[in-house]
């Protein structure tokens, strides 16, 4: 049996195992609960057999896994893509979806700057020419985890859900604009051209997102899967998700926004009882435990500049998520009550920052894509660690309030 075949077995096994465990928080005691938050551990993992670490796996290995990266990639688009039926976002309130663009737009420009100012400083980078790696940190990093929260609040009385319902909204749904920033991304800098910027190249590309999506996602519909087992089905939809991704990486495009795309459409077309649903919820921890493995496996954790960078990171993301959601409230007088600190909620960047930056990686060449994927990897393992804290004494102080 070939090194490639032992490396899924691996990584599928680790997915499925660490999902059914580490997901089963009530399984840890309160401090492991709290400090695993959103699996930052298993990334760690990757790390540690990958070439960075102790080199289980070489770097040879790595190069046989685009199908499997590619199908992780897909999954996480499409998951999210799902799950934004207009039919439910026309129920969130306008001051919610205003707040969820704000913050995400501030904080995303604020940590765009701030990987500019830090790679022009210490690696001496040329702002031209760490334009794309800039776009995608800020992008990367300014997206907050709706499972931090949900972990943290559990923890809370019953009392409190009424401050943490806004919260796990916008958690989950910043994770759009910064999505499209990534895919915009891949369509206006050339990853086979050094990344310069070109502005026919990006409206084409961005056209052909968009046909490609509606082409995939009606494909999709095609398929007769009433006929088929509940194995074949996942078989078939694992096929189309890797179909989608390969044709993403093929013209350059970024499968977790191709995927996206065609999961809106999906979303909007088929019934909110169809087995697609159970089938990505089914699914879903697994592979979000085999792509933060697959991430850890491509960081090599070098490079002090590549530490201080994403320190600057994470300090700053704490910074803009707070002043970013108390300037947003005070400009809409009619919004929604929410926590004092509610900004330090939105403070935990999960598994999605991580994608977004090896996606990243994988598609563009040379230090910059390196240097912007080390940054997040640093900057997203320090923001898990502050999370609990950072979450506790927001929703506690809202709590407190509340009471009051």
């Amino acid at each position: 049996m070939n090194n490639l075949v032992w490396i899924i077995i691996l990584l599928v096994g680790a997915g499925f195992l660490w999902a059914g465990f580490v997901f089963s928080k009530e399984r840890f005691p309160p401090f492991l609960r709290e400090t695993t938050l959103t699996g930052w551990e298993v990334f760690l993992l990757g790390f540690a057999i990958g070439p960075g670490g102790f080199g289980l796996i070489g770097a040879g290995e790595l190069n046989q896994l685009d199908p499997f990266i590619a199908l992780g990639l897909g999954w996480a688009g499409l998951i999210f893509g799902i799950q934004l039926r207009w039919a439910d976002l026309k129920k969130v309130e306008p001051f919610i979806r205003f707040l969820t663009v704000g913050q995400t737009l501030a904080a995303g420009m604020g940590l765009c700057l701030v990987f500019l100012f830090m790679g022009v400083v210490f690696h001496g980078y040329s702002a031209s020419g760490l334009a794309a790696a800039a776009l995608l940190v800020g992008a990367a990093c300014s997206v907050s985890s709706p499972t931090a929260i949900s972990i943290m609040a559990a923890r809370l009385p019953k009392t409190s859900l009424p401050l943490i319902r806004p919260l796990l909204v916008v958690s989950t749904l910043d994770l759009a604009p910064a999505l499209a920033v990534v895919g915009l991304l891949f369509c206006f800098f050339d990853p086979m051209n050094e990344s310069v910027f070109s502005m026919s190249r990006g409206v084409a590309l961005a056209t052909y997102s968009i046909v490609i999506a509606i082409l995939l996602a009606a494909m999709f519909l095609l398929i007769d899967r009433k006929k088929l087992s509940g194995e074949h089905n996942l078989a078939v939809f694992m096929g189309f998700i890797i179909f989608a991704s390969g044709i993403s990486f093929y013209l350059g495009l970024s499968p977790l926004f191709t995927n996206l795309l065609t999961g809106i459409i999906l979303a909007n077309v088929l019934s909110p009882d169809d087995s697609i649903h159970t089938l990505l919820h089914a699914t879903e921890k697994p592979f979000y435990v085999i792509l933060l493995v697959v991430a850890g496996l491509w960081w090599t954790a070098e490079g002090a500049g590549v530490w201080i960078t994403g320190i600057a990171l994470a300090a700053a993301r704490v910074e803009l998520k707070y002043h970013s959601v108390k300037a947003l409230e005070r400009f809409w007088t009619d919004g929604q009550k929410l926590p004092p600190n509610a900004g330090l909620a939105l403070c935990s960047p999960g598994a999605m920052s991580l994608a977004m930056g090896l996606n990243f990686l994988l598609a563009y060449h040379g230090d910059g894509p390196v240097f912007a994927f080390g940054a997040i990897a640093v900057s997203t393992m320090i923001g898990e660690a502050m999370a609990p804290a950072l979450i506790r004494r927001a929703l506690a102080r809202g709590e407190e309030n509340e009471r009051a």
